[in-house]
């Protein structure tokens, strides 16, 4: 829970993700801002640790990121929420990524939604 709601509480990771799809269906404005705001935050997460992993890649070297999920409000699998196939093209701009944008490349794997991200720092 990218938002920590329910930290204080003993749930399984299947019972969170529960919780959270519920405020992804509901018509409730304010559970679909809380949605929201969980998966931004689920972003700038994911951001800053493609950060540290271009700061400690050579320039010119590649980053291959593994089993990477889309977001729980997108899944139908529900494994751990993630972020969108788009996103990895959106965010090298958004969060000033020090890569080359056009050899970002996204592969699927072969069973669900789950995809892996190949990118290359810039020389």
């Amino acid at each position: 829970d990218p938002l920590r709601r329910f930290e204080n509480e003993s749930l399984t990771l299947e019972e969170m993700n529960e919780r959270y799809i519920d405020l992804c269906d509901s018509e409730e404005p304010s559970e679909q801002e809380l949605a929201q705001k969980g998966q931004e935050e689920q972003e700038k997460w994911f951001s800053l640790w493609v950060k540290e992993l271009i700061r400690i890649t050579k320039p010119g070297k590649s980053i291959v990121i593994e089993e990477v999920d889309l977001p729980l409000c997108d899944n139908t699998t529900y494994k751990w929420g993630g972020v969108s196939q788009e996103w990895w093209y959106e965010a090298p701009f958004q969060y000033d990524w020090d890569i080359d944008v056009n050899a970002t490349a996204i592969h699927e794997y072969f069973y669900g939604n789950i995809y892996f991200v190949h990118m290359r720092r810039k020389m």
